[in-house]
């Protein structure tokens, strides 16, 4: 029934029939008390612009304390009420740089992972690892959205040397973090020599296609023209 719940509210939610995707969404949290689905709930408030309810429901939920996607969803709602200091204070001033050194040896691990997926199926174990490694990638990705949000903020206060450190780290994070590339670029942020050195710091082997080691290099040699051709494209300065 679960399954069945989740498919109907997500249907709702990509034909941007907002009323049947709370309706639905909110018997389905009922069944599972599930933070996923709490914060599906609160994302389709958040389509439908409802900032305050959907802020109002995280805290309630209290969700915002132990759930990485729910703070982020809860401090953008924040933001888009233009309550920064409380984004902030929700965010905290800190962005988490030790996730940067880690993401170097991101491919590496998954390249082991594929190597010892015989070993890891004969000892039942192949399902959990797959399961550890896709909730660590989406609180990578979520982290790195709140270093952009942190930036956001400090750009709010003009404290614009700390907005760029902000969206510098989000990059380095998750260097699919566009909008923080985005801001650093639009706002011209960082000076033509440095952005291309800042470009040459980027963990582009961090980029994946879950189970498919040359789809991920594909993808990120892509991601990798993307970035290039943006910094390419720049009008002169």
């Amino acid at each position: 029934m679960e399954k069945f719940l989740r498919e109907w509210r997500q249907d709702a939610l990509n034909k941007a029939q907002y009323d049947s995707a709370i309706f639905v969404g909110d018997k389905l949290l009922a069944l599972t008390n599930d933070d996923k689905d709490a914060f599906w709930l609160a994302q389709v408030h958040f389509a439908t612009g409802n900032y305050t309810r959907a802020q109002t429901f995280l805290s309630k939920q209290d969700l915002v304390t132990r759930n990485t996607s729910c703070r982020y969803l809860a401090a953008h709602c924040l933001i888009k009420q233009s309550r920064y200091d409380e984004a902030l204070g929700l965010l905290g001033d800190r962005n988490p740089v030790h996730l940067i050194a880690n993401a170097s040896n991101k491919r590496k691990v998954q390249h082991t992972g594929l190597q010892s997926r015989h070993a890891a199926l004969a000892k039942g174990g192949r399902m959990a690892r797959d399961e550890a490694a896709e909730e660590e990638s989406a609180n990578r990705k979520y982290e790195a959205a709140m270093c952009y949000l942190r930036g956001i903020c400090y750009a709010k206060q003009n404290a614009f040397d700390r907005a760029k450190e902000c969206y510098k780290d989000a990059v380095k994070i998750d260097v699919q973090c566009f909008e923080a590339f985005q801001q650093l670029m639009s706002n011209s942020l960082l000076s033509p020599d440095e952005e291309w050195q800042f470009l040459e710091t980027l963990d582009f082997d961090a980029v994946s296609v879950p189970g498919d080691v040359s789809a991920s290099q594909e993808a990120a040699d892509f991601t990798k023209m993307l970035i290039r051709l943006i910094i390419d494209t720049l009008p002169p300065r």
